[in-house]
């Protein structure tokens, strides 16, 4: 699915077919390389948090202790994989005709995948296809905000000393579209300005 849809992101950028190659082959890569490493990593985090809490409850033990931990712990979760996965094209294609949005997430879309999935998929008990509706509704709404920051990334990127690329006038990530309260400030904060 990766190889697929990274050529045809490719092609439709215009590439040469070396190139085409080069993008197809990365975005399989990232797709399959990502939610594994994210799994490793984030199942180690589950020792930790019973060991802390065990600890706590040897400390204080009248208390009740609930440990929080990272909503990537999902990512492990059979539903999750299968939403993320079903994610991908359907971000490509939301971020190809969704009115207003001019945000193409190639660099992090399997990330991203995974991660939006984890939240519907939670609320939804595991249920496939109100995790795909949820998760499909929160990517547009991803899209559009990532859309709207770019201004203000690409200014905090050049500021940060980055340099375009040649052709590039804005810069963003799908991750930026997933911080709704740096939006929502955003927006006040362009009320005064």
């Amino acid at each position: 699915m990766g190889l697929i849809f990274g050529a045809l992101i490719s092609i439709l950028a215009g590439d040469p077919v070396d190139q085409i190659m080069i993008v197809a082959m990365s975005t399989s890569a990232t797709m399959v390389l990502t939610p594994k490493m994210m799994q490793i990593l984030m199942q180690g985090l589950l020792p930790f948090a019973d060991a802390v809490k065990n600890t706590l409850s040897k400390k204080f033990p009248d208390a009740n202790f609930t440990m929080g931990v990272d909503a990537a712990l999902t990512v492990a979760d059979d539903s999750v994989i299968t939403v993320g996965i079903i994610m991908v094209p359907i971000t490509l294609v939301l971020a190809a005709f969704l009115p207003g949005n001019k945000l193409l997430p190639v660099a992090d879309i399997a990330y991203q995948a995974m991660w939006l999935a984890a939240w519907p998929c939670a609320f939804g008990k595991g249920n496939i296809v109100r995790g795909i509706l949820s998760a499909t509704l929160i990517t547009a709404a991803v899209l559009l905000i990532g859309t709207a920051m770019a201004p203000v990334h690409t200014e905090l990127a050049l500021t940060g000393g980055f340099v375009l690329p040649e052709g590039m006038e804005l810069i963003s990530t799908e991750d930026a579209g997933t911080h709704l309260i740096g939006y929502l400030l955003s927006l006040v904060g362009g009320l005064f300005a």
